[in-house]
């Protein structure tokens, strides 16, 4: 063994204890399950195929937040002012579900643009923004970014984002768990189509 050996030994350590230290700070431990909770609003009924293929090939349980009832718009439009839209209140009712589940890690993405100059509304856009602001939790927002208009804003950086939290940050493992994402939502498509 060289000294040179053992010094990059030492770093990895060190880069590996802190990064313990920062999942343990946002409330995490080696020993719990890793758990995140989808609101069942929005883009949800479009894309949880796509999510649960993608989350549970990690290894990271889902918790869904109950279907939508007048007590979910009920409880998110108490947040917010009259003229908001009813998408978003019915969204806050759900995540104030989760959070009454015990979910401490919410998926809140900021869908930017799904292509080239094709922008979302302004709500959307911001939505963990508009979250962290009326929904006074001790909750993680995992809020990962999606800008098909942007130079660096593509689907493998969104996915980064979407399980870094998790400390899952190797990218082939990411690229594998969306391949497995994809094959669940295709054959969520072709069960769909033919009428299943």
């Amino acid at each position: 063994v060289t000294i040179k050996q053992i010094l990059v030994t030492n770093k990895m350590l060190r880069s590996i204890i802190i990064k313990v230290r920062i999942l343990k700070r946002k409330g995490f431990s080696m020993e719990k399950e890793m758990v995140i909770g989808i609101p069942r609003g929005m883009s949800f009924y479009n894309n949880y195929p796509f999510w649960y293929g993608f989350f549970t090939s990690l290894g990271i349980k889902i918790v869904l937040s109950d279907p939508t009832t007048k007590q979910t718009m009920s409880d998110g439009s108490a947040l917010v002012v009259t003229e908001t839209c009813l998408p978003i209140k019915i969204y806050l009712g759900h995540i104030l579900n989760l959070i009454s589940k015990g979910v401490k890690n919410i998926f809140v993405p900021s869908i930017q643009s799904i292509a080239p100059k094709i922008y979302n509304c302004s709500k959307i856009r911001g939505l963990p923004d508009l979250v962290r602001n009326v929904i006074k939790a001790d909750i993680n927002i995992i809020e990962p970014t999606l800008d098909k208009s942007a130079k660096h804003g593509g689907l493998y950086t969104f996915l980064e984002e979407s399980v870094k939290d998790f400390g899952i940050t190797d990218i082939e493992k990411i690229k594998k768990a969306s391949k497995q994402g994809w094959k669940v939502y295709n054959n969520f498509l072709v069960m769909m189509r033919s009428g299943m």
